[in-house]
């Protein structure tokens, strides 16, 4: 299969993988605000950069085998998907791709950009991005300038996995608000931003 091909081109595969996605996230909010439709029992955090690269693509392929799935949606809400990159280039910037991918071919279809424009790709060119898969069992919301993303789910199960190494995902911590302040004036993140965050997304010692 042509690593282009892992591109969404029909209307109507689109729109069911945006209604799939519109189910899970509130794509009119972003970070510190709550992202997710549904509150989950869990959030982790993890670095943005790293779930764009090799090394995630384990932890794919591990959460789709515990829901029996062969596929995950890997969705570039920025740059628009219509307005800007369908417009521009005739394709959205939705893949779904098969688990079957080795980690170096995930890292490569992310690197591909249109004919004409390159730069375009999602590895080089995505600030909101979102991995999730039909179970709706777990998802990704990730920020590049925030150089953070969170995953969301509810299964105790899946905790020991993605909090063990190599992965760092983590509960939100202050390694994680020193990580987002890195991108704020004086590299301090604001109070205000701080605490919305902890509202939505600090661990509750009581669930687990």
């Amino acid at each position: 299969m042509k690593p282009t091909n892992f591109f969404i081109k029909d209307i109507k595969e689109f729109q069911s993988a945006n209604k799939n996605l519109k189910n899970i996230f509130n794509t009119n909010k972003e970070l510190p605000h709550q992202v997710f439709n549904q509150r989950c029992d869990y959030y982790l955090f993890e670095e943005f950069y790293w779930v764009m690269c090799e090394d995630f693509w384990p932890t794919v392929q591990y959460l789709t085998k515990i829901f029996n799935e062969k596929e995950v949606t890997v969705a570039v809400l920025d740059p628009h998907p219509t307005d800007y990159f369908y417009k521009e280039f005739g394709y959205f910037n939705y893949l779904q791709l098969p688990t079957s991918l080795s980690s170096e071919e995930y890292r490569n279809v992310l690197e591909i950009g249109p004919e004409d424009s390159p730069a375009d790709a999602p590895y080089y060119h995505s600030e909101k991005v979102v991995w999730f898969s039909s179970s709706k069992k777990w998802a990704i919301w990730g920020e590049r300038s925030l150089d953070i993303c969170v995953i969301g789910f509810n299964e105790a199960v899946l905790l020991d996995h993605l909090m063990k190494s190599p992965s760092k995902w983590s509960y939100l911590n202050e390694d994680v608000e020193d990580l987002i302040g890195l991108n704020f004036r004086n590299m301090k993140l604001p109070q205000d931003f701080k605490d919305s965050l902890s509202k939505n997304y600090a661990h509750d010692r009581d669930s687990g």
